[in-house]
């Protein structure tokens, strides 16, 4: 028997048609490019709907056992492409089961090498529908590759992406859940042909959607679905003129999209600059990119240095994705966090949410965190997925003591904690003191190569240089609260020293009360991120021109 590939007589676009029909050499078309249809209405596009079945879900080690396309055009379909496939593999019981497909029904069907070439000119550079297409094009784009040397670069709509934001109160995502949602009309599923008409209907009702929303073109159609794969690929509606005329200056942007919802916000020490890079995908973490290609406009707000962003940074609310993690403008630290039950977690990280205690700063990761396994190893912690580990809150003040390397001084508070004689008759704080002076010489036998600080007691200034090359705000900091910054003309360390009002500022910081500096670390985590990278951030902050002056803690001399 054969199986001969059904199509219409529609002709396939020439270039194809001459490498890809006759399966010649194809490395002058080794690629099939992007095509140049986004700014294209949907009313105008073509789109080719497919669907396909396999024998699993890996293209590696798993076949095609069936393909079925049709070309929509202008709410019409003008011809379509169907074979059985040899997946040159078994066929697993379940599939079997689920598609109905036998291996008897494709032993003599053309394998997916010969049949490429005529699929490969079908579907041209239309874009795709399917359902799940990520998944039904990674089939396509392996065996394409494999055999023809072929690139598939379409574009695609998925009607599983787009279906989960246009109907999210759906109980089933799946192609027949939203069919049954939406009251489209069943018939057989999991085969290639029934499965494509089915596509082609939710599309329709998709297309209408699309309509009543105000989404009239391909590319506002791709933004709205949000898929990495396609965001990657395409740029952000901002137009370029509008970042080209930014100035190369300190500040605050903040991205919107197409209803003027709120995006993503953060500082820039350079507008222009970091503005023309965050699009790329080399430079932006997926999460972001999937959020700030879908920018339609942009809004900055200029500071007369990036420290000054940075603050304003600290004050916007972010719900998607925290600007830290973009620009990499924080220090990593020891977060430690009291838990209500009695236990304390540790995590190595930036993110000072919800914080109790910091400790650092980290300048070797690598380090730090072998340091943390051999502490959590000794108390037998596991960490979590996010490498964050539990404790009792006796074993934290230990692990405190380790890591700040006040182990002598923690066992002497220990053993001077109580008077012998009330020792002698309670059993209990006998236990107590034994336990609490075991996990300290426990804990001396891991080398901790690091003095490590806590960070709530951090007192200086920060001395940040203006747009003018002489002009300084100088901010004071007292344990970790920032207070209102000073301008000063001329050298802000000349002024410190030789100043009446410098000195005053000076001894104010010495002098001021940490009573509050937790509460302000609750109040506003992202500011003490910010204050702390000033602070410790060395040639990095210097390079922006943001200089700092530490005091020791026991409050005489800058450090």
């Amino acid at each position: 028997m054969s199986y001969p590939l059904y199509t219409s007589a529609v002709p396939v676009l020439p270039i194809l048609k001459k490498s890809l029909m006759k399966n010649i050499s194809l490395q002058a078309a080794s690629r099939l490019q992007a095509p140049p249809l986004l700014p294209h209405s949907l009313s105008e596009a073509t789109f080719i709907v497919f669907d396909i079945e396999t024998t699993g879900g890996n293209p590696s080690a798993n076949g095609i056992t069936e393909i079925f396309a049709l070309r929509f055009h202008k709410g019409v379909v003008l011809d379509t492409f169907y074979s059985l496939v040899n997946p040159e593999t078994p066929i697993p019981g379940l599939i079997r089961r689920m598609t109905g497909i036998t291996p008897a029904m494709v032993k003599d069907a053309p394998v997916i090498a010969t049949i490429l070439p005529e699929l490969l000119a079908f579907l041209g550079d239309s874009i795709l529908v399917s359902h799940n297409t990520q998944g039904d094009l990674t089939f396509l784009r392996y065996f394409a590759l494999k055999h023809q040397n072929v690139t598939m670069e379409n574009f695609y709509l998925c009607t599983h992406l787009l279906g989960e934001k246009m109907w999210p109160e759906s109980p089933r995502k799946n192609l027949g859940g939203l069919a049954e949602f939406l009251g489209i009309e069943l018939h057989t599923v999991h085969r290639a042909q029934a499965d494509t008409h089915l596509t082609l209907e939710l599309f329709k009702q998709i297309l209408g959607r699309f309509s009543d929303i105000g989404i009239e073109t391909l590319e506002e159609a791709i933004r709205f679905q949000g898929d990495y794969d396609s965001l990657s690929r395409i740029s952000w509606a901002v137009p370029a003129e509008t970042i080209a005329d930014l100035p190369a200056q300190s500040g605050v942007f903040s991205l919107y999209d197409r209803t003027h919802t709120l995006l993503f916000a953060s500082s820039a020490a350079n507008l222009k600059r970091d503005l023309s890079r965050l699009v790329q995908p080399a430079h932006t973490p997926k999460k972001l990119l999937k959020h700030v290609v879908r920018a339609h406009t942009v809004e900055t707000h200029l500071h007369p240095n990036l420290f000054c962003a940075m603050l304003e940074e600290a004050g916007l609310p972010q719900e998607k994705f925290s600007p830290p993690q973009w620009h990499m403008r924080a220090l990593t630290l020891f977060v430690i966090r009291y838990l209500e039950d009695g236990r304390a977690t540790l995590a190595i990280g930036s993110d000072l949410t919800d914080a109790d205690l910091i400790l650092g700063p980290i300048y070797d990761r690598r380090k730090a965190q072998e340091q943390v396994e051999e502490i959590a190893y000794a108390f037998e912690s596991r960490p979590s997925r996010k490498k964050i580990y539990t404790f009792t809150q006796a074993q934290m003040e230990a692990i405190e003591a380790t890591l700040t390397q006040t182990l002598q001084e923690a066992k002497q508070e220990v053993k001077s904690r109580h008077n012998p004689l009330s020792l002698l008759f309670n059993q209990k704080k006998r236990a107590h003191r034994s336990n609490q002076l075991q996990m300290l010489e426990l804990l001396e036998k891991i080398p901790v190569t690091e003095k490590y600080a806590s960070l709530l007691k951090v007192s200086g200034v920060i001395s940040c240089r203006r747009l003018e090359q002489q002009d300084w705000l100088v901010y004071p900091v007292s344990h970790l609260q920032l207070g209102e910054p000073i301008l000063v003309t001329g050298s802000w360390e000349t002024w410190l020293q030789d100043t009446e009002e410098g000195q005053r500022l000076m001894q104010s910081v010495q002098q001021s009360s940490s009573d509050s500096a937790v509460p302000i670390l609750h109040q506003n985590p992202s500011l003490c991120a910010s204050v702390l990278w000033a602070m410790f951030a060395g040639k990095e902050a210097k390079k922006h021109g943001i200089l700092s002056t530490r005091m020791r803690q026991e409050g005489k001399a800058p450090s």
